[in-house]
């Protein structure tokens, strides 16, 4: 290990759709034939399938720069049921943004498969008359009822940055748009 390199160990993710060719955010590993992310988002990020690997990475970090020396393979699966528990989970933190149809809430408090082809439509329908963060929040529960737990988690995780980077900004135009719709 060279001057100023500390030794660290970290976990690693990728999803089936992690890019295989060095790209910012994702890290080269000895025995993986695609690269790994330190951040399950990221990963979440490239994801087109709910399969998933998770990895213990040993290595050492410089400044910010890190390397990947050894990998151990701690999990290979489907994670579909738990794409569609983060995706309501975020949801379910941005409720307060937004007036939420009570089905909508309901919905992601219980997850009951019956009530989420209804839940998407409300939340389609009420996300187009509102702006700013009760928009991105809506937007991000209509998400939240997708079918598809990957499209519906990678949404939703999108979406909760720009509600968290905007969400001053938009509190007055929000109340504003509540009044229109």
């Amino acid at each position: 290990m060279s001057r100023g390199m500390a030794a660290i160990t970290f976990y690693a993710y990728a999803f089936e759709g992690a890019p295989i060719v060095a790209t910012r955010g994702w890290l080269v590993t000895p025995s993986t034939e695609h690269l790994v992310a330190s951040h399950a988002r990221t990963a979440l990020g490239r994801a087109v399938t709910p399969r998933l690997w998770i990895y213990r990475c040993r290595g050492a970090i410089d400044g910010a720069r890190m390397r990947c020396d050894q990998t151990q393979q701690i999990f290979e699966g489907n994670v579909d049921h738990n794409l569609h528990l983060f995706a309501r989970f975020c949801a379910r933190s941005v409720l307060a943004d937004w007036s939420a149809p009570a089905i909508v809430g309901e919905y992601l408090r219980t997850g009951r498969s019956s009530l989420r082809a209804a839940a998407h439509r409300c939340a389609a329908i009420v996300s187009e008359c509102l702006v700013g963060t009760a928009r991105i929040a809506a937007r991000a529960t209509y998400a939240a009822c997708e079918d598809e737990p990957v499209v519906a988690a990678r949404r939703r995780a999108g979406w909760l940055r720009r509600s968290a980077s905007s969400a001053s900004r938009s509190r007055i135009r929000s109340a504003r748009s509540r009044r229109r719709c």
